[in-house]
């Protein structure tokens, strides 16, 4: 297989993975809103939080690009979104 088939397939991944946080977010803010009383205003709030990181992050990133390989680069940014959806599956619920 050619090399840009498997640059677009991971890229493909991480956007399925990127998507399915939001997703998750989405699908549950009745359930948020319910028990920690915010309303639909803070959620939005929170995840446009969640996107500005993304500037604070790029230009660190494209720096450390030109010293780092791609795939390498790739591979902790993968490595960091599967931390992201794994994380919250690892706690254990709190007994009420």
């Amino acid at each position: 297989m050619a090399l840009r088939w498997k640059i677009l397939a991971l890229l493909v991944a991480a956007r399925i993975g990127l998507g399915f946080q939001f997703q998750t977010l989405g699908s549950v803010s009745d359930q948020i809103s319910a028990q920690f009383h915010v309303d639909y205003t803070t959620i939005g709030s929170l995840i446009g939080i969640f996107m500005v990181t993304g500037l604070f992050l790029a230009l660190p990133a494209g720096w450390i690009g030109r010293y780092v390989s791609d795939r390498s680069l790739a591979a902790v940014g993968m490595a960091f979104l599967a931390a992201g959806v794994l994380l919250p599956l690892l706690q254990t619920p709190q007994p009420k």
